[in-house]
């Protein structure tokens, strides 16, 4: 479930050269570097009053099968902007709160998607946000009510006659509820808990850091999508499912939460008992619903840098796409990467996601009096539990720690076009995770990944002009540290190769040597194809069948040049030899078919065909032909036959 959520790979996407680049920071470690804001207390953390800086945000937006969600609005403290194709956004240098940047994404379909930060003054925060879909799972009646329930058993109760429009009127007809329950022990839910960070708001309006039992989401909606809500002086019943995993401390009240998505926080309301495995509240509208023990904020700091032990440090390892058409070399040498801090890497620590800013610095406020693991993704296929931090106690300021990662392997090749370096944009893919976003190349073609040692991959490349895509796939070494070129990548088709003619006469069953030029009929030359087969045979299709006036079917055996004709010995079957000829022509408005060694006396008229081929190369399949068809009306149980002359086709391979 973990990778299902994070796309940590994506940010390990390089667009620039390595030493200005997302893995590497241009720079050793800076051990100046502090937060912004010291938030002294939850309170002081939570506050919008505290000083503002500039800062800029970029960052990625997926759905919970990983893919990108494109045209999301992403709100930040007034600044709105929409997510491109892949599901990116980035805002420079805007005025955020200097103790915590709140973020919210929205779209029809989902869930409202939001997450927290501690920001840095004129620097720059990768963050990921994944919306949860939206689709009803539930149907109740307004006027009876009902109840919702979950597999785990987790449930929402509508009372009767409860539930309203949002101009306050009774609401009757159907309710379409959508109910989904978050378990805190999951690896994902860092990814989507609403918030990120668990921060909250206590009913005396004092801050506090929370600590999750387990979330329901709800959403009610009339059958045109309006949004519904409870009546004033309704009540619904909540039941939230505990993990088996958390079970044996789970408290027997437990105070309820709901998500403001306006602030940002979860805000007390009322309370839920337990009854064994599960939490038993009331609540008084819908929205997100948390059963949290309140603690008090701890804040952490980490430096994520390279170990330097990287045992293909300084090698490269030339490995071309096309052998043919390796290109000049990339590089001169291998990529340094002893020591130096990792920027855009993701972690959770406890029920918190974090990211390392561009000093490789991490900085996330936690709660106290608990035992939180710190799960670091250093790249595509390397997820790895680092540490377990805490329990701290009340005021007290845990040390930074620094944690170690392997080097990567470096993957470089070059977009071109017929041999020219072409700027491009190129996605990185994994058999794990669906997308790591688009990035450019550089001005001469040059695209950069890291992934890790071992790791199978893809990388598709997207011409910037035409939209034409290139997938192409690798192996990385199992060396620390090693580049791999991949040399040019080429994003342009040859030439069409010129079809000569492609004409044929026609007698019998009304038709008088009429010559007809498929070329000119036809409505395009994409039609005129031929390929080899699986059984080692060509087929050969000239015009379509279902839109040209004319068009012909041709197959023989073997993928070379020959002639071939009816007279040979059965192999393969009754006519597995021999050629085939199968003709579609439109008379009189009506599109009629005919075909080889079909009706009374096949076996003979086949005799007849002969297919000559005179050219068989990468580029054209060109011949002659001749020989016999039939067709057979159904309504007078006629056979007609159809002979062709002096026919010549001509087709592209592929």
């Amino acid at each position: 479930m973990f990778q299902k959520y994070f796309s940590f790979s994506r940010p390990f996407v390089i667009a620039s050269l390595i030493s200005t680049g997302l893995f590497l920071s241009h720079c050793k470690k800076d051990d100046t570097h502090v937060p912004s804001f010291n938030s002294s207390t939850d309170s002081q953390y939570i506050s919008d009053d505290g000083p503002k800086i500039s800062t800029t945000l970029s960052g990625l937006v997926l759905d919970e099968n990983q893919r990108p969600v494109s045209g999301a609005q992403v709100e930040v403290y007034g600044k709105t902007i929409t997510t491109d194709a892949a599901g990116e956004f980035t805002l420079s240098n805007i005025q955020v709160p200097a103790n915590r940047c709140y973020l919210k994404c929205t779209k029809q379909g989902y869930f409202t998607g939001s997450t927290a930060l501690i920001p840095k003054a004129n620097g720059e925060a990768f963050v990921q946000m994944v919306l949860m879909g939206a689709t009803a799972t539930h149907q109740l009646d307004a006027n009876t009510g009902g109840t919702a329930n979950l597999p785990n058993g987790s449930s929402v109760q509508i009372p009767a006659n409860g539930i309203v429009k949002a101009d306050g009127s009774l609401y009757s007809g159907q309710v379409n509820v959508t109910l989904r329950h978050l378990d805190p022990t999951d690896e994902a839910f860092p990814a989507i808990v609403p918030g990120g960070d668990l921060a909250a708001q206590r009913t005396d309006e004092s801050g506090s850091m929370l600590y999750s039992y387990g979330i329901l989401r709800v959403l009610l909606r009339d059958s045109n999508g309006n949004d519904l809500q409870l009546a004033n002086g309704k009540e619904a019943t909540l039941t939230v499912a505990i993990s088996s995993k958390q079970t044996s401390d789970a408290p027997s009240t437990i105070p309820l939460w709901y998500f403001d998505e306006q602030k940002g926080l979860w805000m007390e309301e009322g309370e839920a008992a337990r009854e064994g495995s599960r939490y038993i509240g009331k609540v008084k509208h819908f929205t997100d619903w948390n059963c949290d023990v309140p603690g008090t904020g701890v804040e952490v700091e980490f430096v994520i840098e390279t170990d330097g032990t990287g045992s293909g440090e300084g090698k490269v390892e030339r490995t071309p796409i096309d052998p043919e058409n390796p290109g000049e070399p990339i590089t001169t040498g291998g990529i340094p990467c002893t020591g130096y801090p990792v920027r855009k890497v993701f972690m959770t620590i406890g029920q918190a996601w974090a990211s390392s800013d561009e000093n490789g610095v991490v900085i996330r406020r936690v709660p106290d009096n608990r035992v939180l693991p710190v799960l670091l993704y250093q790249g595509p296929g390397l997820i790895r539990k680092v540490a377990d931090i805490g329990p701290f106690t009340l005021g007290q300021k845990p040390e930074k720690r620094t944690f170690k990662v392997p080097c990567p392997v470096f993957v470089v090749g070059r977009t071109v076009c017929n041999g020219n370096p072409i700027q491009a944009n190129f996605v990185l893919n994994t058999s794990e995770i669906f997308s790591y976003g688009k990035r450019p190349t550089d001005e001469r073609g040059v695209f950069r990944v890291t992934v890790a040692p071992g790791y199978e991959s893809s990388i598709t490349i997207i011409d910037h002009t035409t939209g034409k895509m290139r997938d192409i796939t690798f192996k990385a070494p199992n060396e620390d540290g090693v580049t791999v070129e991949l040399g040019n990548v080429e994003l342009c088709e040859p030439p069409k190769a010129v079809l000569n003619e492609n004409t044929v006469t026609l007698n019998g069953d009304g038709f008088t040597n009429e010559v007809m030029d498929l070329n000119k009929l036809s409505a395009s030359d994409n039609a005129m194809i031929g390929y080899c087969t699986n059984e080692e045979s060509t087929r050969a299709s000239v015009g379509n069948d279902q839109t040209d006036p004319v068009s012909l079917v041709l197959q023989w055996p073997g993928c070379e040049k020959g002639e071939f004709n009816g007279l040979c010995s059965t192999v393969n079957g009754t006519y597995g030899c021999r050629p085939s000829i199968n003709v579609t022509v439109v008379k009189d408005g009506k599109r009629l078919n005919y075909y080889t060694a079909y009706g009374p006396n096949g076996p003979e008229k086949i005799k007849q065909n002969k297919i000559t081929v005179t050219r068989y190369d990468d580029k054209l399949i060109e011949g002659t032909f001749s020989g016999v068809v039939t067709r057979h009306d159904s309504k007078t149980n006629q056979w007609y036959d159809l002979y062709v002359k002096d026919a010549k086709f001509s087709v592209r391979r592929k």
